[in-house]
Formats: structure tokens, C-alpha cells, sequence
């Protein structure tokens, strides 16, 4: 029963995480590798045996749902008191014109959810031909071998849905110009406000939603003096290109984002006054074609139109008269290998490089960023971020602007521009890429 494993579990300090985010379902396992039973059974023992348990004769309760829909329920509460989440969860949720990938379940919708609803849709991506299994610590390989023999080797085979399988599909980010801003109202005593600029950008490894990869874009644009910056091999060069390392686009993605970031704080508070906190990031997606990039700046209603525009004016210094500079990716380089290094000591991190590397849908991820990122960050230089960024902001058509601001109940002015579906709550978006939640498996 499931109080029987939480019970084995917290007396052998055995840790078992299982979560559903935007693209994955995982199960995390954090055991000791000495024995935890009198009998001489191990900690990582243990973990193929719960794994075993789970893939083939999980069981599924009715309290366990219960707790799971309030969870959900609750969760939907705090969303929508919450200004950060909100204002940035509308914001992405109108730029994929409502995809349901990014929408939290209203009450409603959780009410109505069964078991045997549920217990189907897990089951339907627990497929031997679907699964990958990862593995960081000390062990013996010998070890390993057999305990997935044991283990896994004896979980019946089985395969995706032909008529339902997983599909990366990306998201509509085709708008009109007229629609690409979004103003959020949260009930509040205290009075706060944030603005946002966001566009589509690539997923980690580079792929735009549209398919596509950021190198062919950025191989479209000029750079000062008007060379054509490629960043693919030559037609006919037997000599790859130092941009066709399939590291190159996380690397230099990782890089301009301390770049910019840096550029709008400096910018808007230290030079402008404007602001005590603005930043910048690619909410990024592993799996799925393409993410967002996100301005974010913290001020008070009543200058909240004014920061914006500063904000967007800040951006488009960067195509302008404060391009990217060569100190700037120098120190953007050295922060990049610092904080890659110290990753490469924590066994977490290790996962989440290793896992993926067994999918074919992630062509580009392999063990070379593991291998060679110190290495590709080396060579990135000035333009390639400068063209990659122009790229990705084009000539500002194509950018999402949001304000969100907390307060007592909204004027009818304010209550106008917003859109009902908005007013109402019906539906919330989730918050972050890697939002993590939890399932009826939880239990």
C-alpha cells in the first residue's frame, strides 16, 4: 500500500520525487548506496524496487485524488493573488493564443477529473518505448547491470498510443499587432506594479517555434560592415564552422542573457533611476520548439507606462548605439565557465545534462555540451550575440508588452481595458517553463 512504501521510504532515508511538467513525467530517486536492511539490501536496491512497483502494479486511490485536487485547487488560488505569477502567466498565455499546454485547470475542470481518467493518461506515457532511465553516484557498474536486469529487465513490454502519440507541437505565435499587450489587475492592499516585454525565442538547443533553427536566422542578418555573418558550415568547406557544435546556441543563449540582463538593470535603475530590480530571461523550453524571453521590471502604478516605454527604448539601444561590446562578453564568458564548473560538482546537475541524452526528438543534445562548453564559450564573440539578439527582437513588430499591477479594486477605466476572461479568472496559465507539479501518483 502506499503507507507502507512512505513508511520503507522515511525510515531508510530513501527520496522519491515524481512530478508532470510541461514536457516530461519523472520520477526522481535520491538514496544512499550502503545497505538499509538488515538483510543487506541497498539503498539504490530499493529504488529499482520501487521503480518496478510503479510501472507495473501502481495503485491508484481515491484519497490520494482527493488530495491532489485540492492541491490543484489551492494552487489556482495562490496564482491568482499572486502579481508576479499572474502578470506573467497572462502575458505568456495570450502571446500562444490561449494553448491549453499553458493554462492551469480552473476548479471546475479539476472537479470533474476520475480516477480512471487519470490513471489512463499516466499509464499512457509509462511505455517501455517511452521511458529513459539516468543514473548519477557512486556505484559499481556491475551493480547497475544487474539491478536493471532484475528490475527493469522484467517490466512487460509496451508501446505509445499509434493513434495518440506525444508530439512536439509548437506553439501559435502568430498575433496581430493589435492585440500584443496585456494589463492584469490583482486585488492587493499594497500597491506594486511590474512591466514586461516578451517575444518567442529558442528552446535551449536552439529551435524557434516556427521549427527552425536561431543559427539559419542569424545567418540571414548582417553585422557592422556589412559581412555576412554565417553560422553553418560553408556549401562546399569540408572545415565545420565553430557554430556548428551542437553546444554553440545553449552556450551563447546562457552568455547574452547575462548580458542583457546586466544592460537592463544598469540601464534602468542605476542610469534612469527608474526602478530598485529589472532583469532579463530565456524561459526555455528542452524539448519542446522554441520558449520566450522575458524583460521584467518592478516599479508603482503611476509610473508604470512611463517604465515601459523606457524599458523597450533600453532594448532597442542594443541594435543601436549600445551594441553589445567585446569586454562585455568576456565577462559574460568567464561567468558562464564559473558557474558551469561549479554545476559539474553537484549530482543534480549531472542529471539533468545526462537525462535526454537517450531521445531521438533531442538530436542536438548530447554529450558534448557536457564535454566541450567551456571550450565553445571561448569562441563566441561579440557579434554572434549581437546578431542573434537582432534576430530574435527583429525590429520590435513582433514584441508582447504587459503590465500588472496590485492594488484595491480596479476604476471602470481600468476594469474596460481588461479583457472578461481576465476579470472573471476562468482560466490561469502556469507561471514558469519547468513549473513543477504533482499528479494522484504523488501518493
Amino acid at each position: 500500500t502506499r503507507e507502507q512504501v512512505e513508511m520503507y521510504c522515511n525510515q531508510n532515508l530513501v527520496g522519491v520525487f515524481i512530478e508532470c511538467t510541461d514536457e516530461f513525467l519523472t520520477m526522481d530517486f535520491l538514496v544512499p548506496t550502503t545497505a538499509i536492511t538488515p538483510d543487506g539490501v541497498t539503498g539504490l536496491e530499493s529504488a529499482f524496487q520501487i521503480l518496478h512497483a510503479i510501472l507495473t502494479d501502481f495503485k491508484f486511490e481515491d484519497d490520494a485524488l482527493a488530495r491532489a485536487k485540492g492541491h490543484f485547487i489551492t494552487e489556482y488560488d495562490h496564482y491568482h493573488r499572486d502579481l508576479g505569477a499572474r502578470s506573467v502567466g497572462d502575458l505568456i498565455r495570450r502571446m500562444a493564443s490561449d494553448d491549453r499546454r499553458l493554462q492551469y485547470s480552473t476548479p471546475e475542470e479539476i472537479r470533474k477529473m476520475t480516477l480512471p481518467q487519470i490513471q489512463a493518461a499516466i499509464k499512457s506515457q509509462l511505455t517501455t518505448d517511452n521511458i529513459e532511465v539516468s543514473m548519477v553516484g557512486d556505484f559499481s557498474i556491475d551493480e547497475i547491470e544487474r539491478l536493471t536486469l532484475t528490475y527493469l529487465g522484467t517490466v512487460p513490454p509496451s508501446q505509445q498510443d499509434s493513434q495518440h502519440p506525444i508530439r512536439n507541437i509548437p506553439f501559435n505565435f502568430d498575433q496581430p499587432k493589435d492585440k500584443r499587450q496585456v494589463d492584469v489587475h490583482v486585488l492587493d492592499s499594497d500597491q506594486r506594479a511590474l512591466v514586461h516585454l516578451a517575444g518567442f525565442g529558442p528552446n535551449r538547443w536552439g529551435f524557434l517555434p516556427d521549427g527552425a533553427h536561431v543559427n539559419d536566422k542569424i545567418a540571414k542578418r548582417s553585422v557592422p560592415g556589412g559581412n555576412l555573418l554565417l553560422l553553418i558550415q560553408r556549401p562546399g568547406s569540408d572545415k565545420p564552422s565553430r557554430r556548428d557544435h551542437p553546444a554553440f546556441a545553449r552556450v551563447a543563449l546562457s552568455m547574452l542573457q547575462d548580458i542583457i540582463n546586466k544592460r537592463m538593470f544598469s540601464s534602468l535603475r542605476e542610469e534612469k533611476h527608474l526602478t530598485y530590480d529589472a532583469s532579463f530571461e530565456f524561459m526555455s523550453y528542452e524539448y519542446l520548439p522554441g520558449g520566450f524571453y522575458m524583460v521584467t521590471v518592478h516599479t508603482n502604478p503611476t509610473m508604470a507606462q512611463h517604465v515601459l516605454r523606457e524599458a523597450h527604448a533600453s532594448v532597442e539601444e542594443l541594435k543601436g548605439m549600445r551594441r553589445i561590446q567585446s569586454f562585455q562578453v568576456e565577462n559574460a564568458r568567464r561567468q558562464f565557465i564559473h558557474r558551469f564548473e561549479q554545476n559539474m560538482q553537484n549530482a543534480r546537475n549531472w542529471l539533468d545534462n545526462l537525462s535526454g541524452l537517450q531521445l531521438q526528438q533531442l538530436p542536438l543534445k548530447t554529450t558534448a555540451f557536457i564535454r566541450d562548453a567551456p571550450k565553445v564559450a571561448t569562441t563566441v564573440q561579440a557579434e554572434d550575440l549581437q546578431a542573434m539578439w537582432e534576430a530574435l527582437w527583429g525590429n520590435g513588430e513582433h514584441v508582447w508588452r504587459g503590465v500588472g499591477i496590485s492594488g484595491p479594486v480596479p476604476t471602470k477605466d481600468e476594469e474596460a481595458k481588461e479583457p472578461q476572461d481576465m476579470q472573471l479568472a476562468l482560466t490561469a496559465p502556469k507561471t514558469s517553463m519547468g513549473r513543477r507539479g504533482s499528479t494522484v501518483m504523488v501518493d
